[in-house]
């Protein structure tokens, strides 16, 4: 009994008045035959050797159950470690990263499917959305077997589902040959611990176009014996996308430069975009201009400004325009306050749907852009209407803007109006939540608060100026 009690981990307590036990034991009574005192000793040597025994297998079988019970829950523990440390979202034809974007846009055939033959069967794929031979699959594999051939879809949906999700990710190679990598997941089943899985390397290769990305395929690497599968490729859609993104990879790279800029121009609206009106128009038509430069040739003539330095000169020669349109504009104070007008309505429709598009089920893109045309057409009729409110609230707007773009530069973690088109028009509205943090919210509450201490204090400028007759113009 003590023995028992000493393997729970109890202290010896004497049995004999223990009022907890429901047979009571005589510990002083001891047989007068020594004989019989003999044989009682060997029995109960041979009881405590068999207690002994009984114990010790009774620890082995505790540890072992202990063991068994706690290898689940470190299973699980430490699945829920990887999760947490690495968690995917669902991509299917477009992928932002920190200073990159990859589009498989341009590779997606709704006419017919891509095949590549091998040794071992048929491949047979396409981008962006399930193969046509089968709707449910991305990837599908008729295998050659003795009889007969065998069809395997070794990845599942483009839609994915809660527990797989298709991963991208860029890479470079030890030979600095850079792409793009995609992981299609959840294909059928492989074996019993595993189901099938794609994996694509596709090559950055500006000389390698829709047509000929075909005969690019190689799958010299695709092990018919595993249950996973390697297909590489070329093409130039491996290579990052160098339109709008390579603004953003050149403010990335000269941060300090468009931090202060942003920030400087910005708390000057907030502050004097009224008091010194003149110089507003001319940063405002830079802008503008510059904006509009950008527009074109970023999009119509994008092979001109593939190197930092060109994009630089397009830079220049858009503000330089524009801020002399602007010089030559300065005494047109109703111009002024049409383009704050409109500059505000863009301001507050990209600040309104922040927060409105987690609601739209209705096609985003359209809402995206009727939200923008809207209010760009009332801030104009109010530049109209009422020229002085509209001056000191579109520079507040506009300004505070501009300072929470320089200060999101800092920090990070901020959707653009290009990845917030670029995401809506490829349906990744997975991504897009994933990429809505706190951090926007915080952005925007930063904005809200630049927006409205820059129309109280102009406003009380104005009037204290205006009342002394001392309101000075530039």
């Amino acid at each position: 009994m003590k023995k028992f009690l000493s393997n729970l981990g109890l202290p010896d307590i004497p049995t004999a008045n223990n009022p907890f036990l429901d047979e009571q034991e005589d510990i002083d009574e001891e047989p007068k035959n020594p004989v019989e005192n003999e044989k009682l000793g060997e029995e109960e040597a041979e009881d405590d050797t068999k207690e002994e025994e009984d114990d010790t297998k009774g620890e082995e079988e505790e540890t072992k159950g202990e063991e068994e019970d706690d290898t689940p829950e470190k299973e699980d523990d430490d699945k829920s470690k990887e999760e947490k440390e690495k968690t995917y979202v669902n991509i299917k034809c477009l992928w932002v990263d920190k200073t990159n974007v990859y589009s498989l846009q341009l590779l997606q055939n709704e006419k017919a499917d891509y095949e590549a033959v091998f040794s071992h069967g048929k491949i047979t794929f396409n981008f962006c959305q399930n193969t046509l031979k089968d709707k449910e699959s991305t990837v599908i594999w008729e295998k050659n077997t003795t009889n007969e051939t065998k069809t395997i879809k070794i990845s599942g949906s483009i839609e994915g589902d809660s527990k797989n999700k298709n991963e991208w990710d860029s890479f470079v190679d030890d030979d600095e040959k850079a792409g793009l990598k995609i992981k299609l997941t959840h294909g059928e089943k492989c074996n019993q611990n595993k189901n099938h899985q794609t994996y694509f390397k596709i090559y950055c290769d500006p000389e390698i176009a829709d047509s000929e990305f075909t005969n690019s395929i190689d799958l010299s690497d695709f092990n018919a014996d595993t249950c996973n599968h390697y297909i590489y490729a070329k093409s130039i859609y491996g290579c990052a996308l160098n339109d709008w993104y390579l603004l953003k990879r050149l403010m990335n790279e000269y941060k300090i430069f468009f931090v202060g800029g942003f920030i400087l121009v910005g708390l000057f609206f907030c502050a004097f975009g009224h008091k010194f009106e003149k110089i507003t128009l001319v940063i405002v038509m830079g802008f503008i201009v510059c904006y509009f430069v950008l527009i074109i040739v970023l999009n119509f003539m994008s092979s001109i400004v593939n190197t930092e330095k060109r994009l630089w000169i397009v830079l220049g020669i858009g503000f330089a325009l524009g801020g002399f349109i602007g010089f030559i504009l300065r005494a047109k104070l109703t111009l002024l306050s049409i383009v704050l007008g409109g500059s505000m309505g863009y301001a507050m429709a990209e600040f309104v749907f922040q927060f409105i598009q987690g609601f739209i089920e209705w096609n985003p893109q359209y809402v995206y852009y009727g939200t923008i045309g809207v209010c760009v057409i009332a801030g104009v009729l109010l530049g109209l209407c009422v020229l002085n409110a509209v001056m000191i609230i579109g520079t507040s707007v506009l300004g505070g803007y501009i300072a929470m773009r320089g200060v999101a530069l800092i920090f990070g973690n901020y959707i653009d109006e290009t990845q917030f088109v670029d995401l809506i028009k490829n349906r990744e509205f997975e991504q897009l939540k994933e990429l809505r943090s706190g951090w926007v919210y915080a952005y925007l509450g930063l904005w809200l608060i630049l927006a409205i201490f820059g129309i109280y204090y102009q406003c009380y400028g104005y009037k204290k100026k205006k009342s002394s007759g001392d309101y000075s113009k530039m």
